[in-house]
């Protein structure tokens, strides 16, 4: 999940909150700093200060947008603290909002999903979804719910699931993702390449997608091993049936160096950065960078 003011960049900062430069409020102990984040995020979901952004998610083979991440960003102003995407998330988790915050991401991507200028392309739409959702047992009937609201097949959407770590070998949560896919969902593995679960993850939960870690794809250049692991990671997924996404490509050299590979589907500022979903139709004919 990303989310960030409308004004910045996302990176994924995982400093401790008491560290972050927040720039309108520097001079505001950390404590009293946190205080105020924590009042502004009850007011995200109700006020609608959350402003749905997409990403394309590119097909090689095709030329053409394969789906559309949504990021939903942080509206700047409205005496909002301008923090780090990590962080809201983070404040999120600990104060229970994650699930409210994660509906509504959902919801923008059934909306999305519902725009003429989507339902005229079979163009799919991708969601973050955390662990802490996914412990909700009202889950599955909000998400079927929402989907139906909007007229959307469950099949066009994909459900990318953060912090993997965190499922082990849970079965209850196995149990809910079977039943997510039973819907018609798609699975992906987020950040794949850094949770030290991945492959145990792989074998037990019913993923249909994998998503190569961004990190992985910036070494490419100057990393051997970055290549080599790039390559194992899409021939391990290949081999499982499933398909995979190389994130984080943002020039020439790292597109050239995937394609050569065989990596076919792609996401990455090369190919767009995000914009507002309002824009998704100028989004859909703009020229790809490939």
């Amino acid at each position: 999940m990303s989310l960030s003011t409308s004004s910045g960049a996302t990176p994924r900062d995982r400093r401790p909150f008491a560290q972050a430069g927040v720039v309108a409020l520097a001079s505001v102990p950390a404590s009293l700093r946190r205080l105020h984040a924590l009042r502004c995020l009850h007011r995200l979901v109700p006020e609608g200060l959350l402003e749905p952004h997409v990403q394309p998610i590119v097909d090689l083979h095709t030329g053409e947008i394969a789906a559309l991440e949504v990021l939903l960003r942080v509206r700047g102003g409205a005496g909002l603290p301008d923090l780090p995407p990590e962080h809201w998330i983070a404040l999120a988790e600990e104060e229970g909002c994650i699930e409210s915050i994660g509906l509504a991401m959902f919801r923008a991507g059934c909306e999305l999903l519902a725009q003429p200028a989507l339902r005229r392309c079979p163009i799919g739409v991708n969601v973050n979804l955390s662990v802490l959702q996914l412990r909700s047992p009202q889950l599955l009937d909000q998400l079927r719910g929402l989907a139906e609201a909007s007229a959307v097949d469950c099949a066009a959407i994909c459900l990318e699931l953060t912090e993997s770590h965190q499922l082990g070998d849970d079965p209850e949560l196995l149990q809910r993702l079977d039943r997510l896919a039973a819907c018609g969902f798609n699975l992906a593995l987020d950040d794949f390449g850094t949770g030290y679960a991945s492959l145990a993850v792989l074998r037990s939960f019913p993923f249909s997608h994998v998503k190569v870690d961004r990190s992985f794809v910036a070494d490419l250049p100057h990393s051997s091993r970055s290549r080599a692991l790039c390559q194992v990671m899409l021939q391990m997924g290949e081999a499982c049936g499933l398909t995979v996404t190389a994130e984080g490509v943002e020039t020439a050299e790292q597109l050239a160096l995937l394609q050569a590979m065989g990596f076919s589907r792609l996401q990455g500022y090369l190919f767009g950065r995000p914009s507002p979903a309002a824009d998704v139709e100028l989004l859909l004919t703009a020229p790809l960078a490939l």
